[in-house]
């Protein structure tokens, strides 16, 4: 527990752990999903321009200006939400596994999703996903409580994800699923709340601002997510489950093997080898399994995975892997006598397990996609002997679950205390001197709002062309100086209005955040 506190509550305003995320969002996305807060914190009115995240998070945007109103605006403060939200989400993981499955299971559990570099990481960014995970994690442990009551509550808690992020409203489905049409009746205490929890939401919020979120949200869908055909759909899917890296961009199973190799392997186990368990007992395991099943698929079809969406599945997946790890002696046993059992629960696992590792010492060599298409043969061959022969390999030991525990926590706390050891300050920093070198209230147009969490200028977000504000910004917002960062997209569409802004002569410096450079230009008047 002190490791858990202290590795979210010190340091707070230090920057993201590089190696947590490929994708740049990371470094800029707080500025963004706090913007609504900020100003109106700062500059009295919230809604200052096209740009008004709160209308997909109103429930987090609330709970920002409370906490920036009480304690000023700052990274520490806007972060400080993310810590508390993980912090209660553990609680609330814990308590359900331990009535679920037993207080071994549950400390098994809180130990893996403690330390888990990805929950770690993201606990300390002022991002959507942290708090949007607490309440899955609150509905998760009221499904644990059984009672009608309970299952009403847990309806209201799914629903209202939509107040936190749209695609956490996955989970909605997730328990009806588990009960099955068998036992709807008992079913019904979780749909009505579900479907109060919708109605208020929609009255309340949904509808009242339902041209803003579905602008949003279908262009969020439309240039980020969805595929465009069904070959894109084949391309996606296989980049998720074997692809290794493009240019920056790592893939889904990859990042999970390579980061939380134990955690995704077991989870992966339980989830395939341990199947739908349809004892009636066996409602909250399937509750798990429809979990992971349903987020894990629906990502597997996206064209845009960063790290930060496998909160969407990971407490589940933490959950099935603490439950599994204890019973793979039983499960080598078995699987002796049962050999398509054998080859889905563990034949699957370990071929991602070895390809995925594998894969970076032969694309260090060979580059990424010559790697893929090495490696995987030797994985599937690999994974097939190993199919093949074990019935006749000798039995585990029964301590095999602990030790691969204290493997999972061993490699879990070295990437915390790396990435903690290895800390910069370069957000913080930055937005500090940019705040001493220009004056209170100046507009600086582009993605600035990443860098002024620390000072009072005013960032306008124009990142992606036809979201928001990006119709005549330099008139219309009388901008001093615009910050971008000069990728293929931005570039046409600021040498489309503003060719004369974007060259040497006006530009005034160049933040780096991470891996990604920006470009600061001074607009001249």
């Amino acid at each position: 527990m002190v490791f858990l506190l202290v590795s979210r509550l010190f340091w707070l305003d230090a920057d993201p752990w590089p190696l947590l995320d490929w994708s740049s969002g990371i470094w800029t996305d707080e500025g963004f999903y706090t913007y609504n807060a900020r100003n109106a914190t700062l500059f009295g009115q919230a809604r200052l321009d096209e740009f008004n995240n709160a209308n997909l998070m109103p429930v987090l945007d609330l709970a920002q200006r409370l906490v920036f109103g009480k304690f000023g605006v700052g990274l520490i403060a806007a972060r400080s939400l993310s810590v508390l939200a993980s912090l209660l989400a553990l609680f609330f993981f814990w308590d359900g596994l331990r009535r679920g499955f037993g207080k071994k299971t549950a400390l098994t559990g809180l130990a893996l999703l403690g330390t888990d570099v990805f929950f770690w990481g993201y606990s300390r960014l002022a991002l959507m996903e942290l708090p949007a995970t607490l309440v899955h994690c609150a509905a998760f442990w009221c499904l644990t409580l059984g009672t009608n009551s309970t299952l009403l509550v847990a309806g209201l808690l799914a629903a209202s994800t939509l107040a936190f992020k749209a695609t956490y409203a996955l989970f909605l489905p997730v328990p009806l699923i588990a009960l099955g049409w068998a036992r709807r009746k008992q079913a019904l205490p979780y749909a009505a709340g579900a479907l109060a929890g919708l109605a208020i939401y929609g009255a309340l919020w949904g509808i009242p601002h339902r041209a803003e979120i579905a602008h949003m949200t279908n262009f969020y869908r439309t240039k980020q997510s969805q595929p465009r055909s069904i070959s894109e759909v084949g391309r996606c899917v296989s980049f998720a489950l074997l692809g290794y890296r493009r240019t920056t961009k790592k893939y889904m199973m990859h990042c999970l093997e390579t980061q939380a190799p134990v955690t995704a392997t077991v989870g992966l186990i339980g989830l395939l080898g341990l199947g739908w368990r349809r004892r009636k007992r066996d409602f909250l395991w399937r509750v798990l399994v429809c979990w992971v099943g349903l987020a894990m698929g629906s990502l597997a079809v996206s064209r845009y995975i960063p790290t930060r969406y496998f909160l969407l599945f990971l407490p589940a997946l933490v959950a099935l892997a603490a439950v599994t790890l204890p019973r793979l002696p039983a499960l080598w046993r078995l699987w002796r006598t049962r050999p398509r059992a054998r080859a889905w629960g563990l034949g699957v696992p370990v071929f991602f397990l070895f390809y995925h590792l594998g894969v970076i010492p032969v694309g260090a060599v060979l580059g990424s996609v010559p790697a893929e298409w090495v490696t995987l043969p030797l994985a599937l061959g690999l994974a097939c002997v190993l199919v093949w022969k074990q019935p006749a390999l000798p039995s585990l030991p029964a301590s095999l679950g602990k030790w691969l525990l204290a493997l999972a926590l061993l490699l879990n706390a070295g990437s915390i205390l790396l990435g903690l050891g290895a800390r910069t300050y370069t957000l913080r920093d930055t937005g500090r001197a940019l705040g001493q070198r220009f004056a209170e209230g100046t507009v600086i147009v582009g993605e600035a709002a990443s860098l002024c969490l620390e000072n009072r200028l005013r960032a306008v977000p124009i990142f992606y062309p036809g979201l928001a504000n990006d119709k005549d910004p330099l008139t219309v917002f009388q901008p001093s100086y615009l910050l971008i960062v000069r990728s293929p997209t931005r570039l046409l569409y600021w040498e489309r209005i503003a060719p004369e802004i974007i060259q040497p002569p006006h530009e005034v410096g160049r933040p780096r955040l991470g891996n990604t450079l920006m470009y600061l230009y001074e607009v001249p008047r």
